[in-house]
């Protein structure tokens, strides 16, 4: 299932969290360990597939179902750390001059630093940053899947925001129609994205 959106999620988000977030922009796998329920996530932390246990989640309500989703995405998001982190490691002589440090070869020599001037409290009204007042930051797009049983609710900067669940989905859907139906909402969300002028930073 391809990343929709994920090109125009990265270049906003590369405003706020800079390139470094970005080292890595493969997707990553994440599981809930309670649950079962594995998620691939791109690089902006939204879900491109849901891989269902053939057991079954073993949850009977739409926040049963929320929190799994949200474990799921924690641990992706710990796995895209791991791997900017693998990508961002030392060159060669990166290694070899911390080594030097280490063994006493080389020494630093510390940067001079200009002292802070005194803090000032405005007496005047102060404008809020740009990044509080652009509403861009503020958008969601809402994802359903194509009977409605699922439905998701994104935002740039958190992903997810809430998911809800038709009850007697939930109860009677086998894992292929529950990992279908999530799919398709996520998917939902992703196209509107994509789509929405209003979010291009260029």
């Amino acid at each position: 299932m391809p990343a929709v959106g994920m090109h125009a999620r990265m270049d906003a988000l590369r405003h706020l969290r800079g390139d470094s977030w970005f080292a890595s922009t493969v997707d990553v796998e994440g599981a809930d360990d309670e649950t079962g329920l594995t998620l691939t996530v791109d690089a902006t932390g939204w879900v491109v597939d849901v891989q269902v246990p053939e057991g079954g989640l073993g949850v009977s309500d739409a926040q049963g179902l929320e929190l799994a989703v949200r474990r799921a995405l924690d641990a992706a998001a710990a796995m895209h750390l791991l791997e900017n982190s693998r990508l961002r490691t030392l060159s060669a002589m990166g290694r070899q001059r911390a080594a030097d440090l280490l063994a006493g070869r080389t020494t630093l020599t510390p940067p001079r630093v200009e002292p802070s001037p005194p803090v000032e409290i405005p007496t005047h009204p102060v404008a809020p940053s740009g990044y509080a007042t652009d509403e861009r930051w503020g958008r969601r797009w809402t994802g359903v899947s194509r009977e409605n049983e699922v439905r998701v609710t994104m935002s740039l900067l958190r992903g997810l925001e809430e998911l809800a669940v038709d009850h007697a989905f939930l109860a009677s859907a086998d894992t292929t129609l529950l990992r279908h139906a999530l799919r398709e909402a996520f998917a939902d969300a992703a196209r509107r994205s994509d789509t929405d002028q209003e979010v291009t930073f260029r």
